[in-house]
Order: C-alpha cells, then structure tokens, then sequence
C-alpha cells in the first residue's frame, strides 16, 4: 500500500483489489453519484474495468490517480480522492467523493485542501482547478473552505460545470 497524503483524520492511499467492493458500493449509489457529471450509475462490468485500469494507472508514476480515503483511527473506507487531467485543458483538477454516511463532516474540505497541498508540493504544479456540477452547493463550499475560488462556468465532457481555480502563491 502506497501512502499518497494524510491529514489529520486521513490517510489518502492506492487503491488496492481488496477495495473493490467498497469502491463499487459507493459508485453505484445514486445519491453519490447524482453530482457526478451526468450522474449516470456504471454497470458492474464498467465499474470493474474502471477499477483495474485505476489500480494499472499507478504502474504509470506520474503522480495522478484516483486513491482510497480511509480514516486513520479504524481504517474505514469512506470515500475516493483524485488529481486527474481536466478534460481538454492542460490542467490537473483535484476530485473526491464520500460515502453518504460521511457527508457534512468536514471530511470533503480536509480532503480537497490535502489535495492542493499536494498538487503544489508533490506535483509542483502552479494552479489547481476544480469543477462540479452547477447545482452542487455543497461540492462548492467546500472548495471555497479550501481555497479555490469560482472562475467561470463552462462546458466540460459535454456536461455544464462550475470552474474553481487556485494559484500556488509566490514565494
């Protein structure tokens, strides 16, 4: 297991095969999944060969990725992280997504700002961008909490989004 990040309650990882199971019970749930671009739920046979093109991706080495959250203290699956390339842009957007039951618990805000952190310090990266969907209040508070302020609204794999953006600060 490769450690990514952690932050105080967190611990941002790889993710492994025995993950499976919690990644695709979270991926298939509508109320997650309903602020993800279109919201469209995958079938299994897709969720899979997502999974295992995620899990080959780390053979890469380019520091992008999608990675398990788990809290520190019991090891608890509670959602994903990712850096990933915006889709046509030469830009790297952070993305996180939580279980339901670990909503509204400042675990978004935690994980996005471990996530700038990294994309400033491991990535060296000069921004880092975000997007949600236009009606996701929450996604955007917790941005804002985190340092990325709203930029535009633009169009995105073919979906409306919000633009949010951070500047690594000069030294």
């Amino acid at each position: 297991m490769k450690k990514i990040f952690e932050t105080e309650r967190l611990l941002v990882r790889e993710l492994q095969e025995e993950d499976w199971l919690k990644v695709f019970e979270m991926n298939t749930s509508i109320e997650v999944m309903r602020q993800i671009g279109e919201g469209k739920i995958k079938t299994a046979e897709e969720e899979q060969s997502s999974f295992k093109s995620i899990l080959a991706n780390y053979q890469k080495g380019t520091g992008l990725g999608v990675w398990a959250v788990v809290r520190k203290g019991d090891n608890t699956f509670i959602g994903a992280a990712s850096m990933a390339p915006l889709a046509d842009t030469n830009e790297i957007q952070l993305g996180y997504r939580l279980k339901k039951q670990y909503w509204k618990q400042g675990y978004g805000t935690e994980i996005a700002k471990g996530l700038v952190d990294y994309g400033f310090n491991y990535l060296n990266l000069d921004k880092v961008t975000a997007t949600t969907n236009l009606d996701n209040d929450a996604s955007r508070r917790v941005l804002q909490k985190a340092g990325l302020s709203f930029e535009k609204k633009d169009v995105y794999n073919n979906w409306p989004m919000n633009y949010f953006v951070i500047h690594k600060k000069k030294e």
